[in-house]
């Protein structure tokens, strides 16, 4: 798939096709938030292969304003970017929607120790990725993040968090 996206040579292997277990993720809406392209395009290509409907973004900023418009069900969350890193973007989007509006957070990090080093995290994202991101663990986060408590149960730790000053 790395080569095939990079246009360095062309697949010589059939890829098995999807299997039912991925159609439950179908008509899901998640935001891709990361600087880097080839991530981006990466995370494009694992999201739409389990039916999801992607929207991405290179930066905060631009994340932010679509959050306003789009209905989501998850963010992939880039931690280290530029300008407003991860973190700092996670904190806005839970104080720019209504609680039942915000969708799950998901960490996407190279960094293994941003999950351990960074307390008071775990109320601000429902789930930490770390890159390259295998098959297998964004199944099983997916399947975490996408039946945890309704939004708004969810987003009631988020916001008691928020309310504290959580972590910044």
């Amino acid at each position: 798939m790395l080569c095939q996206l990079l246009g360095l040579t062309e697949q010589t292997e059939q890829r098995p096709a999807p299997s039912r277990s991925h159609k439950r993720f179908s008509g899901r809406r998640v935001l891709i938030v990361d600087d880097n392209d080839f991530n981006r395009a990466l995370m494009r290509a694992q999201c739409e292969m389990r039916g999801m409907t992607v929207v991405d973004s290179q930066n905060g900023s631009e994340a932010l304003r679509l959050a306003k418009t789009l209905t989501l069900d998850l963010v992939f969350m880039d931690i280290h970017m530029p300008a407003m890193d991860g973190i700092e973007v996670a904190w806005r989007l839970c104080a720019l929607l209504p609680v039942e509006q915000q969708p799950r957070i998901i960490a996407l990090s190279a960094d293994a120790f941003v999950g351990e080093r960074s307390l008071g995290l775990e109320t601000l994202f429902d789930a930490f990725l770390l890159k390259p991101i295998t098959d297998a663990a964004l199944d099983k986060t997916l399947d975490q993040c996408l039946h945890l408590p309704s939004p708004m149960q969810a987003a009631g730790a988020r916001e008691q968090a928020f309310s504290r000053g959580g972590a910044a």
